[in-house]
């Protein structure tokens, strides 16, 4: 039994570790309009940072040089590798449920809803 238990833990545990890290957003396509990259002066929800912790925690921040809490989306996230779904959870109470495709161990594009907006992001990675 104690190894059935090990075994699901590393498991969850693992899932964390596919997301986990830095996420600079190299485009950003909401209702089929790229966005601009100078959007994030006038729009907080126009990403250019995505944060994955390991405690499947996460960040989504419109300013690509600083860290700045009162600016960011933050929530908690579930991931399910088999189906490349992921569902991010904002403590403002909005979500976003997305595939992930096109996911390799530096990049990856999410597609979905997010409140009544259809989302398309290219990721790429900065750090782990």
């Amino acid at each position: 039994m104690a190894f059935i238990l090990l075994k699901v833990e590393i498991s969850i545990r693992s899932n964390d570790q596919t997301l986990k890290g830095s996420w600079k957003v190299e485009k950003l396509t909401r209702n089929g309009q790229v966005q601009p990259t100078t959007a994030w002066l006038t729009d907080r929800k126009a990403w250019c940072r995505i944060y994955f912790a390991g405690h499947e925690e996460c960040v989504f921040s419109p300013n690509p040089y600083r860290f700045d809490p009162s600016e960011c989306l933050g929530g908690s996230y579930k991931f399910d590798s088999l189906q490349n779904k992921l569902h991010v959870a904002f403590y403002s109470n909005d979500t976003l449920r997305a595939t992930i495709s096109n996911r390799t161990a530096e990049t990856m594009q999410l597609q979905g809803i997010f409140g009544s907006d259809t989302l398309d992001i290219q990721l790429a990675r900065l750090q782990r």
